[in-house]
């Protein structure tokens, strides 16, 4: 499976109307859901670190879905939201228009109809640790140049990823990997050639030079070959003219530089190709040892972009409201159990999502005014592929890619009914904090 990397952005809209009269938030709080969500329990003293602000709330949750939640003073409340930013995978996004994202239900359910904007860059396939830096920064390069820019007050950020770190390894392409390695010993010919002629005529050294500039170029960066064009046409002026006055030469080239861009410098760009190949335990390690205990360094490698790059949401935009979904069972999706890795991805997952609760504390004290929850997509459709009659599925649905739960094998794409019951899982959680 190939995916070339890119940023991704699109900026959508949902249209509802809130009716008047208490919160359907608070409403629907009270009322009966099929998953197993407590209330929430207040921790015995001493459990809870402080905080470095005197939150409304602060602790870690003992119930289900909601597994940890900080409310600081700028907590609107879920309803009042007016901007939704996504960040995220395919369970973030959908292609299928009659598949609609939980996120899509989820404010269904606590606005009742009340529109709102939605900025979603999730994109099908992502990973933690090189699309999370491309999602997050192109929000904040956006924010940077508007003009009326989100009030952080109203703007919550939802951010999940990880699923494709735990479960597949990014690979650049090998015909990528040999073109840039040919392009390496090229440089190193260039430079033997130009060794070799440095006592040759002035204009062997010249057009030599000029080569080596034109070489070198190409290993460069999109930003560093646009602002070097400039630099080849220099070389390339003083190679064909011997003589002449060089200030009138510098203010031939600005012109000249002003009126055309060569094209080679407004290219498009060269952007990566991988490939994404199932995640597959060191091979200097026992199977048996491998599937218990997975890399942590390489957890705590992949998932700390989620909150260096939230930090600089932080920072740059000044966002102040997020929320963190953990990891999905992606163990038991039909690919990953066909082709045998179910045991290590499972293992994976499990790491993940304790070392996900973990940073995210950290995040929290490093951070004295950001309200921040982690909500467990695990928990809600673990209890689903567990207990698939509860909700009106049979239990091959729980285990064949038939698009009642699972919609194909490819992917970890869900059908509609999941989305929704992911939806209406989150809402009832985070409707506790709110009473």
């Amino acid at each position: 499976m190939a995916r070339a990397k890119r940023a991704y952005d699109s900026e959508g809209g949902s249209d509802t109307s809130t009716a008047s009269g208490a919160s359907p938030l608070k409403k629907k709080a009270r009322t009966l859901m099929q998953f197993p969500v407590r209330p929430s329990v207040v921790p015995p003293d001493g459990v809870v670190e402080p905080a470095l602000s005197t939150p409304r709330h602060d602790q870690t949750e003992h119930n289900l879905v909601l597994r940890l939640s900080v409310i600081r003073d700028g907590w609107p409340g879920l309803a009042r939201f007016k901007t939704w930013v996504h960040i995220g995978d395919c369970f973030s996004c959908s292609k299928n228009p009659d598949v609609k994202p939980w996120h899509e239900h989820l404010r269904d359910r606590v606005l009742g109809g009340e529109p709102v904007k939605v900025i979603n860059y999730a994109e099908r396939i992502a990973f933690a640790k090189s699309d999370m830096p491309a999602q997050s920064e192109q929000f904040c390069l956006e924010q940077s140049t508007l003009k009326n820019p989100c009030d952080p007050a109203t703007t919550l950020c939802v951010i999940w990823l990880g699923l494709y770190d735990c479960c597949y390894e990014e690979i650049q392409d090998d015909d990528e990997s040999e073109d840039q390695s040919n392009k390496e010993s090229g440089d190193q010919s260039e430079d033997e050639f130009e060794d070799q002629d440095e006592e040759g005529s002035g204009d062997q050294a010249a057009e030599a030079s000029g080569d080596k500039t034109s070489t070198d170029s190409k290993n460069r960066t999109t930003e560093d070959r646009l602002e070097d064009g400039s630099d080849r046409d220099q070389a390339d002026e003083g190679s064909e003219e011997t003589d002449g006055n060089e200030s009138e030469d510098h203010s031939d080239e600005e012109s000249e530089e002003t009126e055309t861009i060569d094209d080679e410098s407004v290219a498009t760009p060269e952007v990566p190709s991988f490939t994404i190949q199932l995640r597959r335990p060191h091979e200097n390690k026992a199977k048996t040892d491998r599937a218990e205990h997975p890399d942590v360094n390489t957890i705590a490698e992949e998932l700390s972009p989620l909150f260096v790059y939230a930090h600089n949401m932080y920072a740059k935009a000044n966002t102040r409201n997020f929320i963190f979904v953990d990891v999905p069972p992606g163990d038991r999706a039909p690919d990953i159990v066909e082709q045998g890795y179910s045991d290590f991805a499972r293992q994976f997952i499990r790491c993940w999502n304790d070392r996900l609760l973990v940073a995210a504390r950290e995040f929290t004290n490093g951070h004295s005014d950001a309200s921040l929850f982690v909500l467990s997509s695990h928990e809600i459709l673990s209890e689903l592929l567990d207990n698939p009659n509860k909700f009106g599925f049979d239990k091959k649905d729980a285990a064949e890619a038939n698009q009642r739960i699972w919609m194909s094998e490819a992917d970890f794409s869900i059908s509609d009914e999941v989305h929704r019951l992911l939806g209406e899982g989150m809402g009832h959680a985070l409707s506790l904090v709110d009473e």
